[in-house]
């Protein structure tokens, strides 16, 4: 299930997914929450959110890496999402 969050402004932030035809809302602006990378310590995949935080698991594959991340992200996007400045008071 994908969970759509729209602002006051009309503007809906959520996991991409080719699920929903995004595209018929209107003009995209497309960024990723996470992004992956091979660690040569580590010698296998990590994921570091858009926050800088890290997460703990290393994979030995890239595809198993990207499988975790679209969990992870479609998990705890409500957590991830930041509400628009002006209406941090409400």
């Amino acid at each position: 299930m994908c969970v759509l969050h729209i602002d006051p402004f009309g503007t809906i932030t959520c996991p991409y997914t080719e699920q929903i035809p995004l595209t018929t809302f209107g003009t995209l602006h497309v960024e990723r929450a996470s992004h992956i990378e091979w660690h040569d310590q580590e010698q296998g995949w990590t994921i570091t959110l858009k926050n800088g935080d890290q997460l703990p698991n290393t994979f030995p594959s890239r595809q198993d890496a990207l499988a975790y991340e679209a969990n992870y992200i479609h998990e705890h996007f409500s957590e991830m999402v930041q509400p628009h400045p002006y209406f941090a008071f409400q």
